[in-house]
């Protein structure tokens, strides 16, 4: 009976992260070089920037498959990781402090 009602939980919860109407599917970050010419193209080029192109995708609605680009520096990946190292630390202490009353249900692939 336990796992019937563990199981119908499941369902209502897989049902519950869907109702958003932008779901996150995947992302990339593809690094490149820019190069910065001086005014005579002709010469040497010694200056460049790296930027990084972070490709996120998503589901639109039920069906719509979309994805957006964001130019990324250094900085940006270094803010980033910060607010997702602090995403994982707000849910590990969620789960901490409820875990006698709650049963988390996991979404992960792993």
């Amino acid at each position: 009976l336990l796992s019937l009602k563990t199981i119908g939980a499941t369902f209502k919860a897989l049902g519950l992260l869907t109702e958003y109407d932008k779901i996150f599917v995947d992302t990339r970050i593809i690094t490149d070089i820019r190069l910065v010419f001086d005014d005579n193209i002709g010469d040497k080029i010694e200056t460049g920037i790296i930027v990084h192109n972070l490709r996120i995708e998503y589901h639109k609605g039920k069906t719509t498959h979309e994805e957006f680009f964001l130019a990324l520096d250094n900085n940006d990946l270094k803010k980033l990781k910060e607010q997702i190292l602090r995403a994982e630390k707000k849910e590990k202490s969620i789960k901490s402090n409820l875990r006698d009353n709650f049963l988390f249900i996991e979404t992960t692939n792993e």
